[in-house]
């Protein structure tokens, strides 16, 4: 994508593969590169404004609309857009596959059982870690398929329910940047 080496998130194994041993820099927000979102960015990105267990309401009725799951997908996943999008114009952040977030799961954020070892410059998560998983996903129940559901897998276990929505960080520059740049 024509991004400087020095903007991708990931640094790769000793083998210089992305895998198993692949590390994030701990700097990642800063960067331009692509990388997972973290669990609070997928909820954001998701919701789209909402407050509700689903981006367009509370209703279960309106959800063939916007996801598949167990009921509409006929036991597999489909193409992207093929559904309605949220408010940000996201398809499949409902049902479809769970996506991957960067977050280690912790079934209680605020009395976490892992802490992930760190080195100066990289942020380390093995891979028998159970790593955050957000959406719900094809094979799923409608009520499994909301906003709120939390699910955490190991990142070394495949499944055809699991997929990724790649983000980046985005720089946008302030009216007070834009000001002293044109002084």
């Amino acid at each position: 994508a024509g991004i400087p080496e020095d903007q991708w998130c990931y640094v790769p194994d000793a083998d210089g593969l992305y895998g198993p041993g692949t590390t994030i820099k701990k700097n990642f927000k800063e960067l331009a590169g692509y990388r997972l979102p973290t669990e609070v960015e997928w909820e954001f990105a998701a919701r789209a404004g909402a407050t509700t267990s689903h981006d367009y309401g509370e209703t279960n009725s309106l959800l063939t609309k916007y996801a598949w799951f167990n009921e509409n997908s006929n036991d597999h996943p489909h193409g992207v857009a093929l559904l309605k999008p949220n408010n940000f114009g996201l398809f499949d952040t409902l049902g479809n596959v769970e996506e991957w977030c960067l977050d280690v799961f912790e079934v209680d954020p605020e009395n976490p059982i892992f802490q992930p070892p760190e080195q100066p410059d990289r942020i380390l998560v093995p891979p028998e870690i159970r790593r955050m998983l957000r959406g719900g996903s094809y094979f799923k129940r409608p009520v499994n398929v909301h906003l709120n559901n939390r699910m955490g897998n190991r990142p070394d276990l495949r499944s055809t329910g699991n997929g990724i929505r790649p983000c980046r960080t985005i720089r946008v520059q302030t009216e007070v940047e834009s000001d002293s740049a044109t002084n």
